[in-house]
């Protein structure tokens, strides 16, 4: 620890899911490049759609590209994205690797190496590596495990956003430090709006006349949450009754993008299925972070599958209910208290999801959980300079 402590013209680059229009990784992406650029940062995102990222978020970017052949080889090789990319790494001071559950291996070897690829190269090149508010799941396979026990064992700083991570950090590198607090969104609207004093004093939520829904487009990907018809069938069974008994509107919002990945299809199938559809909205995918943070402030409360709708709304102070399809939203539920959760099993049994929903309404405001996380200014940041 210790060392220079500014990150004054150094050149960085911010490697995560960015550019695939997906509202958790833009909200990671935004704040964690406030964070560096505050600090003297030159930064340069690798994106998905680097023409969309610069144009969003006025930042330099190169396009994010396999670098070991998964697919779309030799197209990519003689466009020249890979040598573009090795370039990069070549002649940056720092590689950041920042958001979300980027090291996994129960999705495949070819998503695992898209990201693992890079950061070897970069550890190779003798490039320093910060991890920055990941998640790591435990690994399934043994080249993940190889993989990450030597990532972590060799990266210059890991800051972790759950307790999962600060286990395996101990598992496979005790000897390095890892830092664990939480997701860095908390804190996107202090950034958003300038200060926390700045942030809308939302209505009570008991007075407020809608609630937010925030699905996952593929409930099913980690073998967790299964959403079959009958399942769709008892979820709009439940905002059904919730329309009826409560007089709330419903309104599905989107985190991410697209027709084979994104929130809507889903949104749609269960607004499909509902009998109240006029007292239900879905809208379209919108990246502005001021909007979606005025929809779920604005909500009686948000059911969430999405990480990071849960995220906005204990930062905004909603009560939440968790649809958990991944261990990271079981562990959000189990850090805040956050009580009930509505499980693939509850929505084959129409009455209990009632009871349970008319419960949680009737004392709504007693759900706003108190956010203690630290100020923006010191907390990832300060941990990331420490690391130095």
């Amino acid at each position: 620890m210790g060392g220079n402590t500014d990150f004054k013209d150094m050149r960085a680059l911010l490697l995560g899911y960015y550019g695939s229009h997906n509202l958790g990784d833009d909200m990671m992406m935004a704040c964690l490049l406030d964070g560096m650029q505050s600090q003297g940062a030159r930064v340069t995102v690798i994106s998905e759609d680097p023409a969309e990222t610069r144009a969003r978020f006025g930042i330099p970017a190169l396009q994010n590209t396999p670098l070991s052949g998964q697919w779309d080889f030799p197209g990519n090789w003689l466009r020249g994205d890979p040598f573009r990319l090795l370039r990069a790494i070549w002649n940056t001071d720092i590689l950041v690797v920042g958001g979300g559950d980027l090291i996994r291996d129960d999705i495949g070897p070819q998503i695992f190496l898209y990201t693992v690829e890079k950061i070897l190269v970069a550890l190779l090149l003798g490039r320093p590596v910060y991890l920055a508010n990941v998640g790591l799941p435990e690994p399934k396979t043994w080249y993940g495990g190889f993989c990450l026990r030597w990532i972590l064992r060799c990266c210059k700083g890991v800051i972790v956003r759950d307790s999962r991570s600060v286990a395996l950090q101990k598992k496979f590198a005790p000897e390095n430090p890892c830092v664990h607090v939480h997701d860095v969104v908390m804190h996107l609207p202090e950034m958003v709006y300038g200060s926390s004093t700045a942030i809308p004093v939302f209505a009570p939520p008991s007075q407020s006349g809608s609630i937010a829904v925030c699905l996952r487009g593929q409930p099913n990907a980690y073998g967790r949450y299964v959403l079959e018809q009958k399942h769709i069938q008892g979820l709009a069974a439940g905002f059904d009754h919730l329309v009826e008994k409560h007089g709330v509107r419903i309104v599905f919002l989107p985190f991410q993008q697209g027709d084979e990945w994104g929130d809507n299809p889903l949104h749609r199938q269960v607004f499909a299925a509902m009998k109240m559809q006029d007292s239900a909205t879905v809208r379209e995918w919108t990246g502005n972070f001021k909007e979606v943070m005025e929809c779920i402030g604005a909500a009686r409360c948000v059911i969430a599958m999405r990480l990071h709708s849960a995220i906005l709304a204990l930062a905004l102070r909603r009560p939440c209910i968790l649809m958990p399809y991944d261990q990271k939203l079981d562990e959000l539920g189990e850090h805040f208290a956050l009580r009930p959760a509505i499980r693939s099993v509850d929505l084959e049994n129409p009455e209990h999801l009632n009871l349970m929903l008319d419960a949680f309404l009737a004392t709504v405001d007693s759900h706003v959980v108190a956010n203690s996380g630290p100020l923006w200014e010191n907390s990832i940041y300060r941990h990331f300079l420490e690391s130095r």
